[in-house]
């Protein structure tokens, strides 16, 4: 399926949704020899629901999960069994059908939105500069985040897009997981050897 998928890479959102509309809403994707690429897309909303609550607990992440998203260590993320029910049920305690919180995270970013990527962009278009959109919206995403766990605003989307350390080692804890398209065995020699992407995820984990 690689040489297809590389065919269409440059209209790859396009390409899937018009894979998806043929085969029915799900279809297995299958990846190179060696590499951990095979994986299943859906977009049907009784599957999402089968495994993402009704029968969750039959989708075990497993330990090969955990060690893709080491990152964000024991976190619901990579968590299984009780731990991930305790911690399920934490954040539904804190968000679920909770309104004074849907009001505070709309209100945040309505307010983020409006002093922050506004003004931005208003000034990239009138000074004809040109600008990253991916790092405009990692900045915006980095800044909400950070707004609704910790109250405090880091500011890092503005006019003078200013360089924080913190938020780029955010950034390379984030890419670090596409390690898991390689071989295991290449990906720990780059780790032992603290060469490449594995060095670059050293120093982000010290921050």
């Amino acid at each position: 399926m690689l040489p297809d998928l590389l065919k269409n890479i440059n209209g790859v959102h396009d390409y899937v949704t018009e894979l998806l509309r043929e085969v029915g809403g799900t279809f297995e994707v299958k990846g190179p020899a060696a590499t951990n690429l095979d994986f299943v897309v859906t977009s049907d909303p009784a599957n999402v629901q089968h495994i993402l609550s009704t029968n969750f607990a039959n989708y075990i992440k497993g330990p090969d999960f955990k060690t893709m998203f080491e990152p964000f260590g024991d976190g619901i993320f990579s968590s299984d069994f009780d731990s991930w029910k305790l911690q399920n049920k934490m954040f539904q305690s804190l968000i679920g059908h909770n309104k004074h919180f849907d009001l505070f995270m709309h209100k945040t970013v309505q307010k983020k939105v409006v002093h922050a990527p506004i003004p931005v962009l208003d000034h990239v278009s009138i000074s004809a500069i040109q600008v990253d959109l991916q790092d405009v919206f990692q900045r915006l995403t980095f800044d909400i985040v950070c707004l609704l766990l910790l109250g405090v605003d880091p500011a890092t989307l503005s006019v003078e897009f200013p360089k924080i350390e913190y938020q780029k080692a955010f950034d390379v804890l984030e890419e670090i997981i596409l390690r898991h398209v390689l071989p295991a065995s290449f990906w720990k020699l780059r780790r032992w050897l603290q060469v490449g992407e594995e060095r670059k995820f050293r120093r982000a984990r010290e921050f």
